[in-house]
């Protein structure tokens, strides 16, 4: 059985936990190197995330990257 997955707007760390959303917000994860870092946009329909690596600073509306 294989399942299709439809695209649609969701939010993913790009720091390598594996984080996701399907609202916006931040890496939750405090292990992960973007802690605290904006999730960002991604509407993949495969589920590898290749939108969100490919542009790490798109970010939710209204969110912005924390300071290094």
């Amino acid at each position: 059985m294989s399942i299709k997955l439809t695209a649609m707007t969701h939010y993913v760390c790009t720091g390598g936990c594996g984080e996701n959303s399907s609202v916006g917000g931040t890496c939750n994860n405090n292990n992960c190197i973007k802690y605290h870092q904006p999730l960002s946009v991604c509407h993949c329909e495969d589920g590898r995330h290749e939108e969100a690596f490919q542009n790490p600073n798109m970010i939710a509306e209204g969110q912005e990257q924390a300071k290094a």
